[in-house]
């Protein structure tokens, strides 16, 4: 059997009801597996505790969570997967997500770097229904080892670049001569991915791992659209539920939240 932690992060100490729920149903229907809280230190946990009794918390630097841009950036950072390197996988489950039925080991056996919820055209705010990648990490599985490979490659890239244009840029030797260089070495799929991926620190972290990782590297392996159906719904939940047979998928996220592009989700629900 692989070895998967799931990990709810939390970050205020007033959670919804609805959010409450979902903390909830993860301990109800995955209490077969290690589940960890993530919280910032000193954050007082009485009413999660009020809710489920007993449950192991690691608190790590308030910083990491006091925005979406640092909660982004700790989901990208080698000090996120550390804490987690004694498993095989990660299941992220933010409290807007909801589990239905335990299906973490078959999908770990998938041997998948990266599965969540289909995207649609237009991301969050769809304009169409047709399904362009797979990629929602609200509730997501990932390889904590290919993530921890990935990172570790990127930061060696960026020392690379730097020792490379010390010593031949002035040979006219650019960035696009470098990645011919090492296009091998470092499993490269493409120089101008991987120049968008280096350069670009915007990024939300599902689209690093989901998009701008596969782009750049071949030995990343995502799931295929048909996983993903079958795995999470996010957006347009109903049209998910027609596309996958009118099944449930694994889990979802975002179902209680009702501003657009989520309107009716609650609903369907």
């Amino acid at each position: 059997m692989s070895s998967c932690v799931i990990v709810i992060p939390v970050h205020s100490a007033s959670p919804s009801a609805n959010e409450l729920l979902s903390f909830r149903q993860c301990f109800s229907i995955l209490k077969a597996h290690p589940v960890r809280v993530l919280a910032p230190q000193n954050l007082n946990m009485e009413k999660y505790r009020a809710a489920v009794a007993h449950f192991e918390i690691i608190f790590i630097d308030p910083a990491w969570q006091s925005s979406l841009l640092q909660y982004n950036q700790l989901k990208v950072s080698p000090f996120f997967y550390a804490l987690f390197k004694e498993y095989d996988y990660l299941l992220t489950y933010e409290l807007d997500a909801f589990v239905f039925r335990d299906e973490l080991e078959y999908w770990c056996k998938k041997k998948l770097d990266y599965i969540g919820a289909p995207w649609f055209e237009g991301y969050a705010s769809p304009t169409s229904q047709r399904i362009k990648g797979v990629g929602n990490s609200g509730f997501s599985l990932r390889n904590i080892n290919s993530c921890r490979r990935i990172l570790k490659r990127t930061q060696s890239l960026k020392k690379t670049r730097s020792y490379w244009f010390k010593y031949y840029l002035q040979a006219a030797w650019g960035f696009e001569n470098m990645i011919k260089r090492f296009k091998n070495y470092f499993h490269l799929r493409s120089g101008e991915a991987l120049k968008k991926l280096m350069f670009n620190s915007d990024y939300n972290e599902d689209i690093f791992w989901a998009e701008a990782v596969p782009a750049a590297f071949i030995d990343f392996n995502i799931a295929s659209e048909a996983d993903a159906v079958k795995f999470s719904f996010d957006v347009n939940p109903s049209l998910l539920y027609q596309m996958n047979n009118q099944q449930l998928p694994f889990g979802c996220h975002a179902w209680f939240k009702d501003e657009l592009p989520y309107t009716g989700n609650l609903e369907f629900w």
